[in-house]
């Protein structure tokens, strides 16, 4: 299995949170971003490659 991600839902989150808009709760029930961040894992730690987009996706 091979996976790229385009945007990761723990970036997201934390975006959404430095934003302080919406509390956690409120980004979950809105993205579902704990199941979301919750299948990225899970394929990432499936995956046989990963590939990322840039430097700082690697670093990270």
């Amino acid at each position: 299995m091979l996976f790229t991600g385009h945007s990761l839902g723990r970036d997201k989150l934390e975006q959404l949170l430095r934003h302080g808009r919406l509390t956690k709760d409120e980004i979950n029930a809105t993205y579902k971003i704990i199941r979301r961040i919750q299948a990225e894992g899970s394929s990432l730690d499936s995956s046989e490659v990963v590939i990322t987009s840039t430097r700082q996706e690697f670093d990270e």
